[in-house]
């Protein structure tokens, strides 16, 4: 190779840094944590929700903030907008935002709201009712997304057989196991809705597999459930755990690990860093067994 065609491949290599420099996307909390404000929870997970609709996002967490509804509950158990919404995403509509368990919070967000000028972020919002029911239809991907990365983390971690772990893999567990259960909430359930869920939402993956360990593990501490500013430092902490796996894990066979730097949140800037180690549940029996049953396609020869 002469000196110009050298010359050529390093500006090549220089441009693909600076591309990959430009799509790494840093999740941007308002400001938090130099600017501790309660709106930084809500970002978050308008941020999950919503990983590449910026107008979306902002709806969300305007009529979140506005909570028009008495308690910080803008989607009490008797309101018609919550008929036929599971119990789990009220539950997580009701606690946000809330400093402390909702039962005990005497805060109140609508001065926070009239301060930060809620009335005109909300003049063009879609109502509330419209910003549950696309809330709940990408919480339910997300939520794919987190569980087929927490799988394949335990996976890992547990060192499986067969060439290890993928998302193939992990697709045919959840298609096996979890099928029920997202059929019972509405959708679609089958391997294409978990296949594409995990590719939409692959930046928040990493976010939504530390919400699931929430609910999954005893062993999550409670202090750092996403309810309010103060917990997210424990959450983005143990959040990171996840998305240096995600990263760095290349499956058998791959040549590029399942979720790349540039498709990923990276953490806000200045996250105060926290030592937490955070044990996974073991796959259960069931799960072991999905995973077994997997087989690959057999390629027709070409």
């Amino acid at each position: 190779m002469d000196g110009e065609a050298q010359e050529e491949v390093k500006i090549l290599h220089i441009s693909k840094s600076l591309i990959g420099l430009q799509n790494m996307s840093v999740l941007d909390l308002g400001g938090w944590p130099k600017n501790m404000s309660v709106k930084a929870v809500y970002i978050l997970w308008a941020r999950m929700a919503f990983p590449d609709n910026p107008i979306l996002r902002k709806q969300f967490a305007a009529v979140r903030l506005a909570d028009l509804k008495d308690d910080l509950k803008l989607f009490p158990e008797n309101s018609i907008l919550t008929n036929g919404v599971h119990g789990e995403v009220t539950s997580l509509l009701c606690d946000i935002g809330c400093s402390s368990l909702p039962s005990e919070s005497e805060d109140s967000l609508k001065k926070q709201f009239q301060q930060k000028g809620g009335v005109k972020t909300l003049k063009d919002a879609p109502s509330d009712s419209e910003i549950l029911k696309k809330f709940v239809s990408s919480f339910y991907k997300g939520r794919v997304a987190g569980e087929i990365l927490f799988l394949l983390k335990q996976m890992h971690d547990e060192n499986i057989g067969r060439q290890g772990a993928s998302v193939n893999k992990a697709v045919h567990a959840m298609e096996a196991l979890r099928s029920k259960f997202y059929k019972e909430m509405g959708q679609p359930a089958n391997v294409r809705f978990f296949r594409e869920s995990f590719r939409d939402y692959k930046p928040a993956a990493h976010l939504w597999a530390t919400y699931c360990l929430y609910t999954e593990s005893n062993e999550y501490p409670q202090q750092y459930y996403p309810r309010s500013e103060k917990s997210l430092t424990g959450f983005l902490n143990i959040a990171e755990n996840f998305r240096a796996f995600a990263t760095t894990f290349t499956p058998h066979g791959q040549r590029e690990p399942i979720i790349l730097e540039d498709e990923t949140l990276s953490p806000p800037e200045n996250l105060p860093h926290l030592s937490l180690e955070i044990s996974l549940p073991p796959l259960s029996e069931e799960q072991l067994s999905a995973i077994d049953s997997y087989r690959a396609p057999i390629q027709s020869p070409s």
